[in-house]
């Protein structure tokens, strides 16, 4: 009698599960419209892993300590070339009293592009020669990389303000671009000739885009320059 009690049982647990179970995915497949598409699971398409892009590392270029870094003597008069310490020339100059004199190189800018059209970045460096009175001169160097040492690709020395002062230094497509103050002013001509301005030295109301592109070995000047109004800020 107890064997025939507990079948009983048992048939109608199974039976009241199995109608659950059937009453549940009637409703499920019934409401499927409501639930968004992700999470059906038998028709849903594959998902696809998720992939993540790597930043790019920093080229070598930027590895280099720029701000302590001894440069060469092509423009700036030291000999056996000069250091830069923290962004300072040092030591300090002195007058021949042992006074501290008021002029000393600055490093003011290190900028990154790929200006040999090689598709690696090189480094453009930036010093200024703080004179103690109103001229502001500067110096660019020009860096690549060659077996993972600093190669001194170019420098040159701009004029001060108006007369063919640094207004910027960049790459673009490849090429490396010099933009000075003033009508006309390029790098190996008379950046202190009168180019027709009358604002004076302070007040530029034009500057020179000048492109150069790296061949043989040495950056030789593409097309002619630009002559474009500077805007006031």
């Amino acid at each position: 009698m107890n064997r025939v009690v507990i079948r009983i049982l048992c048939f109608a647990a199974t039976f009241t599960v199995g109608v659950s179970v059937f009453l549940f995915l009637s409703l499920l497949r019934s409401d499927r419209g409501h639930i968004p598409a992700a999470v059906i699971v038998d028709d849903a398409q594959p998902i696809p892993p998720l992939t993540f892009s790597e930043s790019s590392p920093d080229s070598p270029i930027r590895k280099i300590d720029f701000r302590n870094f001894t440069y060469p003597s092509h423009v700036v008069r030291e000999a056996g070339g000069f250091k830069v310490r923290n962004g300072e020339l040092l030591p300090k100059r002195k007058d021949s009293f042992g006074r501290p004199l008021d002029t000393w190189l600055v490093l003011s800018d290190v900028t990154y592009g790929d200006v040999t059209g090689d598709g690696e970045e090189e480094a453009i460096v930036v010093l200024c020669w703080v004179t103690g009175g109103s001229a502001m001169p500067d110096f660019v160097y020009i860096y690549g990389l060659r077996k993972e040492k600093p190669r001194l690709l170019w420098v040159f020395e701009t004029g001060d303000r108006a007369d063919g002062g640094y207004k910027d230094v960049f790459a673009e497509d490849g090429k490396l671009i010099i933009e000075l103050l003033g009508k006309d002013k390029i790098i190996g001509t008379d950046l202190y000739k009168d180019d027709g301005t009358t604002n004076g030295l302070c007040c530029p109301t034009h500057f020179t885009r000048t492109k150069y592109e790296w061949a043989n070995n040495r950056f030789r000047k593409q097309g002619k320059s630009e002559v474009l109004p500077l805007e006031k800020p």
